[in-house]
């Protein structure tokens, strides 16, 4: 029978880079604002769902197996890419950009669009601004 591998949950992983890194359950707890057991949980889901050991347990703390630290490579890489992206939609969001068009009669273009269009355009100078007239 084959084993199927479930998905990985992506705060899952951010979980397990913060315990990584903290040493031990209740450091990361800390850390995380959540219960040590929680992020102990977090780690058995992971491992049970990847049929691998990612986590040493001692007494003194946690040490991560060979498969573990390859792990955390890449959870903080795809982390990293994560957060990358949201700071392009944050400063997408800061600043809009790209084209406005904007569809409307001639004397309603003329009076009241373009001076509207050109104070949003001094303010947002990433954008650009259209207005084109229809006979309605």
């Amino acid at each position: 029978m084959l084993r199927t591998r479930k998905t990985t949950n992506l705060g899952d992983s951010s979980i397990f880079v913060a315990v990584a890194e903290a040493g031990t359950f209740s450091a990361a707890a800390t850390h995380l604002h959540l219960p040590a057991s929680t992020n102990k949980q977090v780690s058995d889901r992971l491992e049970n769902n990847m049929d691998l050991w990612l986590v040493r347990r001692s007494q003194r703390g946690l040490a991560l197996t060979d498969t573990g630290k390859e792990y955390l490579v890449s959870c903080k890489r795809a982390l990293r890419v994560l957060r990358d992206g949201r700071e392009l939609l944050d400063k997408n969001r800061a600043s809009p950009s790209g084209l406005l068009r904007v569809a409307c009669p001639m004397t309603m273009a003329r009076d009241a669009i373009a001076p509207l269009l050109s104070k949003f355009i001094g303010a947002f100078p990433d954008a650009e601004g259209q207005s084109f007239s229809r006979l309605y």
